[in-house]
């Protein structure tokens, strides 16, 4: 099941009420494990690039990647997080 394939089911539903409640109950949720699973995989690779203080300077992550250097502090925290609660996959 993938999200564009989700998208497809309910742009073919000709009930707009059943559509309305596929895409609230459905996709919407769909949408945000996968939000939060690339946000995870940002946080990750930022940290990697990081190195625990042993590659990349905070604000030439930044600078790559067009955000602020406080964003790359909190990703940088996030991945910290996941680490800690052992959901951070090294590979």
């Amino acid at each position: 099941m993938t999200l564009e394939s989700e998208m497809r089911k309910a742009e073919a539903m000709s009930d707009p009420l059943r559509r309305a409640l596929f895409v609230e109950g459905e996709l919407i949720p769909l949408v945000e494990q996968t939000r939060a699973r690339i946000l995870e995989l940002r946080a990750k690779a930022v940290y990697d690039a990081w190195n625990e203080g042993n590659g990349m300077v905070y604000r030439d992550i930044a600078k790559a990647l067009g955000v602020s250097k406080p964003l790359v502090q909190q990703m940088i925290a996030y991945a910290r997080q996941l680490r800690e609660s052992k959901e951070f996959d090294t590979e």
